[in-house]
Parts: C-alpha cells; structure tokens; sequence
C-alpha cells in the first residue's frame, strides 16, 4: 500500500512539475537577426497597470544572456545559465518584478547577448531568441510581436587576438558614438538622424 501511494505521490509531482513548463510566450528575435557571434539587442514592453500584483514571477529565457530593467531600475544583472550538455534544451529564470512595478505606465527592458559560439560549458542553439513570460490576474505580459527590439550597435567585436577556443564569449569592443541613451527608461524613444528607428519583433520558432 505504502508502495502505491509513494507512486502516486510521484505521478502527480511529475505531471505538475510538466504542467509548469507549459508556456503562453513565444520566442522572439529581431526580424533583421543574422545569428551573428557576439551580437547585441535591445527589448522592451511598454504597458499600463491598474492595480497592482501581490507578486509578479517573471519567467525568463534566453540564449545567450540578458540583463533586465523594470521601469528603470536594474533588477538582473547577467541573468541565465550558458546552455549544455543537452543541446535541445534551456534554462529559465524565474525573477518577482512585483516591487518594480507601478500604477499607470510601466516598461520591461532586457539588454540581450548572444554569443554564437560554442565553449566547454556551452553549447550554442544557432538561433537568437528571448523568452519572457509573466501572468498574474492584473498583469499578463508574454514575448510576442508586440514588444519592441533593435540591435544595439554599439556593442562590437575586438580584433585578434581573439578569447580561448574553451570560451564561448567574444571579447567586447564599445562604440560610445553608436550608444542609445537610458533606451530602458519610460518616455524614452530612441532616434537616429534620419528619424525614429521602428521596432518590430518576430517569433523563433
């Protein structure tokens, strides 16, 4: 008897723990993404509350890293794990946004990093994307074509000699001519010479 309850206790632990990783979003990335080694993306949400959730857990995924800001404020700091062994899988973050947020007008931004590349600890899926998922009952905000993305330029690639072939990491060159201002904070736009850029984003799947 104890056998089968112990057996059942497991069956229900397991199809809870499948029906977490059940996901709303979508992967995305930018329309114009050539999945280049060391490149750099800007994303961002912009949306309105209400009311205000209790808690917020933010679920995130990305290849490669990320960094995260919620109306302004930094929250992650180089969030993610580099991927590997299992090339078909990745890890998730799961971060409560709840204290960042506000009635009225809010943004999410997440600065991406994609590395391209594979290392001893990683191994690279090939294709840019990021995962954001966060549901509550006064806030619903999943990765889709209505967040905003743009490569940052400003982040670069620096010539030889290049890292060590155990590393997946490229060494960083930044352009401050190419820089693109506190883009994560609200009521910012960012604008080049010939106008206002326009932000799409695309789904990777």
């Amino acid at each position: 008897m104890n056998r089968i309850a112990l057996l059942l206790v497991l069956f229900f632990q397991i199809t809870f723990l499948n029906a977490q990783d059940i996901w709303q979003a979508k992967w995305i990335t930018d329309p114009d993404c050539q999945n280049e080694s060391n490149s750099w993306f800007c994303f961002r949400k912009d949306f309105s509350l209400d009311e205000l959730p209790g808690k917020a857990i933010a679920k995130i995924a990305i290849d490669s890293k990320y960094w995260l800001w919620v109306n302004g404020e930094m929250v992650v700091f180089e969030g993610s794990l580099k991927r590997g062994p299992n090339p078909n899988d990745t890890y998730y973050d799961e971060v409560d946004i709840s204290d960042y947020l506000t009635k009225g007008s809010n943004n999410i931004s997440v600065l991406g990093w994609y590395f391209g590349k594979d290392g001893f600890s990683h191994v690279s899926s090939g294709r840019f994307g990021f995962l954001f998922e966060c549901i509550t009952p006064e806030l619903n905000i999943l990765s889709d074509a209505s967040w905003k993305v743009i490569k940052n330029e400003a982040y670069q690639t620096c010539p030889s000699p290049f890292p060590n072939f155990r590393l997946p990491e490229s060494s960083i060159k930044y352009d401050a001519t190419k820089d693109l201002g506190i883009w994560y904070k609200n009521n910012y736009s960012v604008r080049v010479s010939e106008g206002y850029y326009s932000f799409e984003a695309t789904r990777n799947e």
